[in-house]
């Protein structure tokens, strides 16, 4: 699996790259890893990847492997109703 998501990753990497990082954390095809999600993440979400701003914002909200921050939590509440208006479109901040 995790080459055909690098061969992905040449020709869209945001998305692959979500793909990713969801597989390093819920343990999927290899070991769980939160520290190579996290950066997955973050690397998908610099690109514009709606989903994976969503889950970076997430992962401030509950305070994983990063600084809890209520200020992330409020404005995440509104970056949900943006996402799930969406078809999985970048949206930008």
């Amino acid at each position: 699996a995790i080459y055909a998501f690098r061969e992905a990753a040449a020709k869209d990497p945001a998305p692959s790259m979500y793909e990713l990082a969801t597989m390093y954390e819920t343990g999927t095809g290899f070991s769980k890893d939160m520290g190579q999600a996290v950066q997955l993440y973050r690397k998908s979400a610099h690109l514009g990847y709606a989903p994976a701003q969503l889950q970076v914002g997430l992962l401030y909200e509950n305070g994983i492997l990063v600084p809890k921050n209520e200020t992330i939590k409020k404005r995440n509440t509104g970056c949900k109703r943006r996402l799930n208006k969406t078809t999985r479109k970048p949206v930008k901040f």
